[in-house]
């Protein structure tokens, strides 16, 4: 006969897996909750983008111009226009009905005061009830008037007068997501946050079932008597199964949707794993403190789904009042959301994420702990098996309704209710203790002091006036400000003489670095200096520092921030007579095929210089 298997991990894992398999609710929480959830939310998010939110336009003027602007709107791509009301009384109802989310009102004599140099308003009214919808209508509908504003001739043939703008632009520009895609946005939040509720209700209904329907001396004799081996063999099916699910995830968001990675996988593999390792824990740690199924499920469902309030997603973690703060901080789910926005979204280097990754990592690590610890501690103390209850015994047990009236029987329900901590707090005070807890993220409502950095590089008074101006804003708060070389004052730095590094130097910040900077009859002179530990540092061109400082350990070299330096630097060409268009197309293809075949960067990487594509 073959000898039983050896107590361990391979006998827990093995006893779990048969019981995944005969337990349906256990299969369906494991396999097809996550499944299902996440085929209904990839369909919600199919059209990923918001568009052709129905508008209604007023247009009192009808005129050129005015019709100008309505065409505008209406080959705006988020929003239609649904219907042209004749006056605002049918627009509103529109909007009251359901059928539009914003009016447009043109009003009379716009073309005329727009000519007359009167500054007319175009007036639109937005339902922001519905606050995303909303506010998307808003910025469609004024983008398309700032369009259609641009394209107004500078003269006007009715009276030979001009149109122009204002004297100040502002230029905007959206680094992250300026699509408004939600599936990069809002679903690649979603679906781990659904992941991680099922996840840790999953092993909740895995370790909670041993103290009902199956046996938990049987499952530490299985483990040998180690509360570890049985703890990890319990979890590691679930584990395994909840990884893959994460990579699901990641393949309807990256390949389904197409939505870029520009972060570092394994970084984000490894902190999915934390995440998973974290919520089983947690759920299994809830059904071994309380030992009740149906209570041990209801306190994860009370910590685990209002989860995303406090992740920062829809409402900034520094918006958010005191007690938000730390218990989002205590939440595994708002560290791996800050990881993935960092990496998925904004391409952050790994260092940058070092911090939220480690506070992830001692979470999933201390859950685990606590759970062992405790599966531990009622291993010590299970010494004798629990006489089951006689069937009779459980029939007395059961209240007798059995000619009683309905007020009778009503009573006698709820003390039993009120007698079983399980069904009262599934019933009772899950209810109440969400409803505490998932407002907590939202009460003050307001944005207020959003950290922003302001970059000055005309150091007049009047960009010292705009500057304070946005700091007195109590919505924002000028957190950085890399407007100067300040930093570099006091300190003394290298240049060679009569070239434009030099110039800036000189002219920095007032001239007040003009005392600090020392003249070298090139750059690799002052490179010298500067590896002797005689400088602070040189500025120069990059290609020649990055020759001289090649294999040079702790030194940086960055973009400095001033007035003369274009941001991204300059493109090197060729000149070419601008009546010999023939000789410049053949130079062009000759330095394109340069270029293809990868020349170029090759005598680039031969002196020692990183070649960046214009």
């Amino acid at each position: 006969m073959r000898a039983p298997p050896r107590p361990g991990f391979l006998v827990v894992a093995t006893r779990e897996l048969r019981w995944m398999r005969r337990d349906r609710v256990a299969l369906f929480l494991a396999i097809g909750v996550p499944i299902f959830a996440f085929a209904i939310l990839a369909a919600t998010f199919s059209n990923a983008v918001i568009r052709n939110l129905k508008v209604s336009v007023v247009d009192a003027d009808r005129s050129p111009t005015s019709l100008i602007y309505v065409q505008a709107i209406a080959s705006a791509p988020g929003v239609s226009v649904a219907e042209r009301s004749g006056d605002m009384t049918s627009a509103m109802q529109a909007i009251r009905s359901g059928d539009g989310i914003a009016a447009i009102y043109i009003p009379e004599n716009f073309e005329r005061d727009l000519v007359a140099r009167q500054r007319p308003k175009i007036v639109v009214l937005y339902n922001r009830q519905y606050f995303t919808p909303g506010n998307s209508a808003s910025a469609a509908i004024s983008n398309a008037v700032a369009a259609a504003t641009a394209t107004l001739p500078h003269a006007s043939p009715a009276n030979n007068g001009t149109f122009a703008p204002g004297s100040l632009v502002v230029e905007q520009y959206v680094l992250t997501n300026p699509a408004l895609n939600y599936a990069q946005f809002l679903l690649r939040a979603v679906l781990p946050t659904v992941l991680h509720v099922v996840t840790a209700i999953a092993a909740g209904y895995a370790v909670g079932s041993e103290f009902s329907r199956r046996s938990l001396r049987a499952w530490l004799k299985a483990a040998g008597g180690s509360a570890l081996t049985a703890l990890i063999g319990k979890l590691a099916p679930l584990f395994a199964i909840f990884v893959m699910m994460m990579v699901a995830d990641a393949g309807i968001i990256h390949g389904l949707y197409d939505v870029p990675f520009r972060g570092d996988s394994v970084l984000m593999g490894a902190a999915a794993c934390l995440l998973v390792i974290a919520y089983l824990s947690l759920g299994s740690l809830l059904q071994l403190l309380t030992r009740n199924l149906a209570l041990g499920m209801s306190l994860t469902a009370i910590i685990c789904n209002p989860a995303f309030g406090f992740a920062g997603v829809g409402f900034p973690v520094l918006a958010m009042n005191g007690f938000a703060r730390f218990w989002g901080a205590l939440l595994p789910l708002r560290w791996y959301i800050q990881i993935l926005f960092d990496q998925a979204v904004r391409g952050l280097p790994p260092s940058s994420s070092a911090e939220p990754f480690m506070i992830l990592g001692a979470l999933a690590t201390g859950l685990f702990g606590l759970a062992s610890w405790r599966l531990s501690g009622i291993a010590a103390t299970l010494t004798r098996r629990v006489p089951e209850p006689a069937v009779a015994e459980l029939a007395a047990a059961e209240p007798a309704f059995a000619g009683l009236g309905v007020g009778d029987a009503m009573v006698a329900e709820l003390r039993r209710i009120l007698n079983d901590r399980g069904v009262f707090s599934l019933i009772v005070m899950a209810p109440i203790l969400y409803g505490l807890l998932y407002p907590q993220p939202y009460l003050d409502q307001l944005l207020r002091e959003i950290p922003i950095a302001v970059v000055d590089q005309d150091h007049t008074e009047l960009s010292r006036d705009l500057v304070q101006t946005l700091n007195a804003d109590e919505a924002v708060t000028v957190a950085v400000r890399a407007d100067t070389l300040a930093a570099l004052q006091g300190q003394p730095l290298g240049a060679e003489d009569g070239t434009l590094a030099s110039i800036v130097l000189l002219s920095a910040d007032g001239g007040s670095l003009r005392g600090d900077v020392q003249h070298y009859h090139s750059t690799t002179q002052a490179l010298a200096d500067l590896k002797a530990g005689r400088l602070a540092a040189v500025m120069g061109l990059r290609s020649e520092l990055s020759s001289a400082m090649y294999g040079v350990e702790g030194f940086e070299i960055s973009d400095p921030v001033a007035p003369g330096v274009p941001v991204g630097g300059w493109s090197l060409g060729l000149a070419v007579k601008a009546d010999n268009e023939e000789l410049a197309s053949a130079l062009q293809a000759a330095l394109d095929e340069l270029v293809r075949q990868g020349r170029v960067e090759s005598i680039f990487r031969d002196y020692k210089v990183a070649w960046t594509r214009p």
